[in-house]
């Protein structure tokens, strides 16, 4: 297997095609690296993974942007999920609608956003997230199938992440309908800020109104993901918000990323059951654990191959790791060598099996595409 550490050869680094990016190949793997680098970018096996002939639009769900907060301190809503989607040759489209409108005007700004940015003739792939994947539907559907003339774009097919196609009970919540719809509606008339897909979100509306008002068009190919946010959530801090809102969903819907549950995410072709929560299926949060496990394996691989050379350690942290690693070979009675080898191989265990990576799950959604000759 190859190694997950970085390394520079052959000329590297290349200024990649995504602005100040830097590439490095090893083993027939890529790795995108900036100053705020993304740790499970390390650890992607890139040879794996192919582009779709078609344009990958990125949806975002409610209360979702684009990118927000001056340069210095910037917050991407697919956070090094467009990178990760152009190193393997994807052209990607990220698009942004109104934060909190209802459906009906998120769909409509974003057809206009297509319409400005997309070729005319052109054919889409669209990836949506949350309630982006309803605002998808419903332009597919009542917007471009009502548009008498010929549509500027083509849609090839739709993927929902975590997308309450039957609607979610937390928006049906006494709260959310006797407190939180006053303040809604005073907000909208004193700022503007329209946030009434709160309430359009409840599985009554979806079911009984949106649904049936916007069928499939059977020249779209639709795929969809549920989430199971089981040990995501209960890993994250007591406090953590989609804690408290998991746990009313399980007792009333089943299994849930925290926000929607695994059966009202199912829409079309159902592909698979992630395991990870709503807000880790965009990639925004959870990344410190990925950053501690893959700077122990640099370390450690550091250390073996030190060992192997009979060469000096050398930096702080794999210093560290060598005195640890000692330490730990004594304790147990085990060579240094079998027990560094040992070690290496538990945290590459706990990248593959214990980690959710969303830059992996949109490289296996693109290969998907591909692959289905999108």
């Amino acid at each position: 297997m190859a190694s997950f550490r970085l390394l520079q050869v052959s000329g590297y680094p290349k200024k990649a095609p995504f602005g100040h990016h830097i590439c490095y190949l090893h083993a027939s793997a890529r790795v995108c690296k900036d100053v705020h680098d993304d740790p499970r970018q390390k650890v992607v096996p890139w040879h794996k993974y192919k582009a779709p002939r078609n344009t990958i639009v990125l949806c975002h769900g409610l209360l979702g942007f684009d990118m927000m907060g001056p340069t210095f301190l910037r917050l991407h809503y697919w956070r090094g999920i467009k990178e990760a989607l152009s190193t393997i040759g994807c052209d990607v489209l990220i698009t942004r609608v109104p934060r909190a409108a209802d459906v009906s005007v998120r769909a409509r700004v974003l057809k206009e956003v297509l319409e400005a940015k997309v070729p005319e003739g052109n054919t889409v792939n669209l990836v949506a997230h949350s309630m982006g994947g309803l605002d998808c539907r419903y332009m597919i559907s009542q917007l471009l199938k009502a548009d008498h003339s010929r549509p500027k774009f083509n849609v090839s097919s739709l993927t929902t992440i975590g997308t309450p196609h039957h609607g979610s009970s937390i928006a049906s919540l006494p709260f959310i309908s006797s407190l939180l719809e006053p303040l809604i509606s005073t907000l909208y008339r004193s700022t503007s800020l329209d946030i009434r897909a709160f309430i359009d979100l409840t599985p009554s509306y979806v079911n009984n109104t949106f649904n049936p008002a916007t069928p499939n068009d059977p020249s779209v190919a639709y795929f969809s993901y549920g989430a199971d946010g089981t040990e995501s959530i209960y890993q994250k801090p007591f406090v953590y918000p989609l804690r408290f809102t998991f746990e009313y969903l399980m007792a009333v819907e089943g299994i849930n990323d925290g926000l929607v549950s695994v059966k009202s995410a199912q829409w079309g072709e159902y592909i698979k059951t992630l395991k990870a929560d709503h807000i880790d299926l965009i990639n925004l949060l959870n990344t410190w654990r990925w950053e501690t496990v893959v700077k122990n394996l640099d370390a450690v691989e550091k250390v073996e191959e030190a060992l192997k050379q009979g060469t000096e350690v050398k930096g702080q942290d794999v210093r560290k790791a060598h005195t640890q690693l000692q330490k730990k070979a004594k304790e147990i009675g085990k060579d240094l060598v079998e027990h560094t080898q040992a070690k290496k191989e538990e945290l590459k265990d706990q990248i593959e099996e214990s980690k959710f990576n969303a830059i992996e799950l949109y490289l296996e959604i693109a290969t998907m595409l591909a692959n289905k000759g999108f």
